[in-house]
């Protein structure tokens, strides 16, 4: 092989191997700047729920009288993860998906799943820790989930049972 040949393959997987680490470097980072993208926009939708949540539970202390008068009748409106979860649906972001998911919810449609439970437990662990973030993969999906604790205030707790009581006296 000549002089002149081996230059030009120097150059040549030099430049390929420039290339390929280019490609990488912004590869990660168009995916970072997609990811913080994406959990910007979830925390605006956990921002709107948990207004939601607020304007429920403070409304719900005036709209008592109602909820006295009429023991019989439930008003889904009166929860605050229903609330929720209305709100969030309005809101129809595509591909963004809230649950609030409990130990032990009223609505077996909030119940913790496998990983969520392996959330709750590593959020359990780090007391200080105000959210996580990660990737799941299933099947050939990945997906970006964004957790954080939520504490049911006692009071709540109390209303809720309070209300059940009258609902279930006898006629």
């Amino acid at each position: 092989m000549s002089i002149k040949f081996r230059i030009i393959l120097t150059i040549g997987l030099i430049f390929l191997l420039g290339s390929s680490a280019a490609l990488c470097i912004l590869w990660k980072q168009v995916a970072n700047n997609v990811d913080r993208e994406v959990l910007g926009t979830v925390q605006m939708v956990i921002g709107g729920a948990l207004a939601a949540r607020a304007y429920t539970i403070d409304t719900r202390h005036g709209m008592r009288a109602v909820l006295e008068n009429t023991p019989e009748t439930f008003y889904p409106q009166t929860v605050p993860a229903y609330a929720a979860r209305q709100i969030t649906k309005r809101l129809a972001v595509h591909d963004v998906a809230y649950r609030e998911a409990m130990l032990n919810p009223t609505n077996p449609a909030n119940r913790m799943g496998t990983r969520e439970m392996d959330l709750f437990r590593e959020l359990k662990a780090a007391p200080g820790k105000e959210r996580l973030t990660g990737r799941w993969s299933v099947g050939s999906k990945e997906y970006l989930y964004l957790a954080m604790p939520m504490v049911v205030p006692t009071l709540l707790v109390s209303l809720a049972m309070e209300s059940r009581r009258t609902r279930l006296r006898p006629c």
